[in-house]
């Protein structure tokens, strides 16, 4: 069994910070939907981009979900990461560049800055971690 030497704190603000863009990005969402502003390709640009942000979201939270299991003695670090690809390697969560499309909505455009930074400082977690495994 590996040892962390120094181990990573669960972090609750990292994980209620998720929880909350979640709530915003289904509101938004269903805002979006309601309205249907944009003809069909908008449509579908900016409900990818909403699939983007939920995509980022679902792997912070199962990596500190994962985290948190590790820090209660469910789980060992190299049972929670096998298997599991790098965060940093996912390339539909760690690509950044729609957020400098000015044709997508300022509210969306935030979710997906705040949802970005959010996932780029849990993949650095997730480094961390596989470096020490290593």
């Amino acid at each position: 069994m590996t040892v962390i030497t120094a181990p990573l704190a669960f972090s609750s603000g990292a994980f209620d910070e998720a929880i909350g863009l979640l709530h915003e990005t289904r509101n938004q969402l269903l805002v979006s939907q309601a309205t249907g502003d944009g003809g069909a390709p908008e449509r579908l640009q900016v409900n990818a981009e909403y699939s983007r942000i939920a995509s980022r979201l679902a792997h912070v939270v199962a990596w500190l979900m994962a985290q948190k299991a590790v820090q209660n003695g469910e789980l060992t670090w190299a049972a929670a990461l096998k298997g599991q690809q790098p965060l940093s390697d996912v390339p539909t969560c760690a690509d950044d560049g729609p957020v400098a499309d000015e044709t997508l909505p300022d509210d969306l455009r935030d979710l997906l800055t705040r949802s970005r930074a959010l996932y780029a400082r849990v993949a650095r977690l997730d480094e961390q971690a596989r470096s020490q495994i290593a």
